[in-house]
């Protein structure tokens, strides 16, 4: 399975494979819209997630993410996964993957978490850094990332 990748102060997701802001990695890239980057004005995501989440939500996904801000790994911070306004997944970063000759992303951070939904829910993304930045992800509406359980995200 591929990382979710995220780059240049966004977030990119390797739904089906690699994307990166800008450019189309491979054809099941999909493309960013808007990303927007805010001071933390809302509340901070949390480092778990809600019981009530998991009770009312009993199905489930998987993501790994390996975020890039501005070219640069992030080895701390928070991503979460959103449908609607609602959290339904997020994570502390978890494992570092193996140096392995001819892996892309040997030696970088994964964050791996569960995302709860229904079949056919939007999911959205946000990555909280250390400073509390907030970086949200929005796909164009074409492409949009669906829930369906018992998935990964990544290839």
């Amino acid at each position: 399975m591929s990382p979710i990748l995220v780059t240049k102060a966004l977030l990119a997701l390797l739904v089906l494979g690699t994307f990166e802001y800008g450019t189309c990695a491979s054809t099941a890239a999909i493309a960013i819209r808007e990303v927007e980057k805010r001071q933390m004005q809302s509340a901070s995501l949390p480092s778990q997630l809600d019981s009530s989440v998991v009770s009312a939500y009993p199905d489930s996904m998987s993501a790994v993410a390996v975020i890039t801000i501005d070219g640069v790994d992030q080895t701390g911070g928070i991503i979460g996964a959103f449908i609607g306004d609602e959290l339904r997944g997020v994570t502390l970063p978890r494992v570092t993957f193996p140096m392995v000759p001819g892996y892309e992303y040997g030696g970088r951070t994964a964050y791996t978490f569960l995302i709860y939904g229904e079949e056919g829910d939007t999911v959205t993304f946000m990555f909280q850094d250390g400073a509390s930045n907030q970086y949200r992800l929005d796909t164009d509406p074409s492409q949009t990332i669906t829930f369906a359980k018992d998935t990964e995200a990544g290839k």
